[in-house]
Parts: C-alpha cells; structure tokens; sequence
C-alpha cells in the first residue's frame, strides 16, 4: 500500500513526540534518582602527583557528606566545584552528572613554578601565585628561592621573577636558583659557571636576559667559565663582570 505525504508527515510527528516523550520521561526519572557514587580524574598535566584522587573524593565526602544521599537533581555543583578548589593542590574543577547517576568530577591539579625557602616556612608558588604546600606524594624540580625574602613585595617580586622564567623557557633553562639579596636586588645562580648574575630590580628584563645570552654566546666560550664571580645586569644596555679574586 502506497503511504501518502499527509500519512508520512503524522507517522513522523508521532514518532517525534514519542521520543521525545521517552527523553523527558527518562530525564525525570534519572532527576528523581540517589546518587550512585563519585568518579574523580585528576589532569596532573604530565607532573609529579601532589594530591591523590581518591584523597580528593575523600575531602568531598568529608565536608560534604549528604551528597550520597541526595537525588541527582538535589546535586549543588557549584557547591562541590567550590568545595574541592578550596584544596590548595587544586586549580579547576568540573563537576556532570553520568548517566548512569555517578557525580563526574574532572580536576586540574596545580603547577608550581618555584619553591620557596623563607626561614622555617618552605613551599611553592605557582604559575598564577597561589601558595602550594608540599606533599608526601611528590615533589616538583623547579627554581628555588631563599635569601632576605619577606612577606608581601619580596615574595611578590620572587614570584614575577620565576612566573618569566617559566614563561620564558629559554632564559628559564639556565638557571636553577633565585635568592633576594640585603638590598632586596635579585640574584640567579645559573646551572653552569661558578658566577651569579646580579638581575637588580626585575624591570626591563627582555633586554637584561637578552644581553646576558648574548654575553654568553661571545664572551664565555673566550674567557671561560671560571673567570668571573658575578655578571651584573643591572644597569641597563650593560654587562658588568667581576673578575674571580
């Protein structure tokens, strides 16, 4: 039997409300159902692991325990979202709900970019200047800092040092330690040589790094790395050397 185009047209309506009728009724009864656990991954970015997933799910249902009880329309994401960034290992969270009504909870974990020394106190900074304590689980090869720091502008001007480093890996890969000297002027130890090089104020530093790589390229491989005690680029346009006594 041949279907007419007004035929076809109400078989497909009705096949339409129906599954449409199917979705809602699934979405009710999904939103009306308890929660049937949590799933928690971790982006470590490809870095040492600081916190745990199973130590994540363990602060959620510590603080917030009633979850487990609730239906998944009852589930505050926000809430939880908040609750697991309030972890100082924690940078982003975002939290869905399967189909299968398990709450989904993807992390990004922080990235430190210096470890500070700062008399007893010892912990990182990371790449926006959030403080990050150390972990038993694992622990970062980054640039570390000690010297005259204190707290507020000190730490402040430590941290803007190793966030360009970090930004900056070709300047960044030369050196392995920072310290804030009396004068509160900054100071890189590099990986090779027995010198320092004395940065001052962090101001202007593309043309201070720039003229420091240029230095190396021409003047090292000459003099060698042994004769100089410190490079100073605190003068601008300038490399001042002092000799080894």
């Amino acid at each position: 039997m041949r279907i007419t185009r007004p035929i076809k047209i109400i078989l497909i309506t009705l096949a339409t409300a129906t599954l449409v009728a199917l979705v809602v009724a699934g979405n009710i009864t999904r939103n009306n159902s308890i929660v049937r656990g949590v799933q928690v991954t971790i982006d470590y970015g490809g870095h040492e692991t600081l916190i745990l997933e199973e130590e994540l799910k363990d602060l959620l249902e510590e603080k917030m325990p009633w979850i487990m009880e609730q239906t998944v329309k009852e589930i505050d994401r926000k809430g939880i979202r908040d609750t697991l960034e309030q972890s100082p290992f924690i940078e982003h969270v975002e939290v869905s709900i399967s189909m299968g009504c398990r709450i989904i909870i993807n992390a990004v974990q922080r990235r430190p970019i210096v470890r500070i020394f700062r008399g007893n106190e010892e912990y990182y900074l990371d790449a926006h200047g959030k403080r990050v304590p150390l972990s038993e689980h694992g622990s970062f090869d980054v640039l570390v800092a000690n010297g005259a720091l204190k707290r507020g502008e000190s730490v402040e001007t430590v941290w803007k040092m190793a966030h360009y480093l970090d930004e900056h890996k070709e300047y960044g890969c030369l050196f392995d330690q920072l310290y804030m000297d009396d004068a509160g002027e900054v100071v890189l130890v590099p990986k090779v040589g027995e010198h320092v090089v004395l940065v001052g104020d962090i101001d202007d530093l593309d043309n201070k790094m720039a003229h420091l790589v240029r230095f190396y390229r021409k003047a090292m491989p000459i003099v060698g790395w042994e004769k100089y005690s410190q490079v100073s680029l605190k003068y601008r346009g300038q490399v001042i050397c002092t000799k080894r006594q």
